[in-house]
């Protein structure tokens, strides 16, 4: 869920624990979730601790980090599929922050 949609769901006065669980009852509970930004990532988090949980930069307000996840031919840098698969082939479900180490130029 992106952070427009929990600000949607604010101004409607809708609770975020309401929203996320409309959304998340959607998919089968072992399916892995994506928060596509900081703040979607962290609520999603720590409001599905029974999920697992990749984030990712949001590709527009993250000053162009969302950009570094990919290689020149358009594919997961290695380190970032690693960190991704490292993540869905853990036994329990785990939170993780997808981003290379190094920032390329």
């Amino acid at each position: 869920m992106s952070s427009e949609a929990m600000r949607s769901a604010s101004r409607r006065s809708e609770s975020l624990p309401g929203v996320f669980q409309r959304e998340l009852h959607a998919v089968p509970p072992d399916w892995p979730v994506i928060g596509v930004g900081a703040e979607a990532y962290k609520a999603l988090a720590y409001l599905e601790p029974s999920r697992t949980v990749l984030g990712v930069p949001h590709p527009t307000g993250s000053w162009g980090r969302f950009f570094a996840l990919f290689a020149a031919d358009g594919k997961l840098r290695p380190e970032v599929a690693g960190q991704a698969r490292q993540a869905l082939e853990n036994a329990v479900p785990t939170a993780a922050w997808l981003f290379p180490k190094k920032i390329p130029r």
